[in-house]
């Protein structure tokens, strides 16, 4: 996605997700600034689509998805990243 080196702007993650209880969603960029994302209520019974909004930029992002609970579970079935180049590189 985009050229090597090249700033991407994260702005949202989109989960198909089926479980129990909350699923927090954590957005790390470069390990320099990571953003908590708002948690989202899952239902067992049917596949709930999550659109989850962020904001940040960097070359590279890592997504981490965790419940808190004991008897809280998950299954992801489809996980899509929206973003896009915002410049070629950081400035030298």
């Amino acid at each position: 996605m985009g050229r090597l080196g090249a700033i991407l702007h994260f702005v949202a993650v989109r989960l198909n997700v089926r479980g129990s209880g909350n699923l927090r969603v954590t957005m790390d960029a470069d390990g320099v600034e990571t953003q908590i994302l708002v948690p989202g209520v899952m239902s067992l019974t049917t596949n709930r689509e999550m659109n989850l909004l962020g904001n940040v930029r960097a070359q590279s992002a890592r997504i981490e998805c965790k419940v808190t609970g004991i008897d809280e579970t998950f299954t992801i079935t489809t996980i899509r990243v929206f973003a896009k180049e915002s410049s070629t590189g950081y400035p030298q």
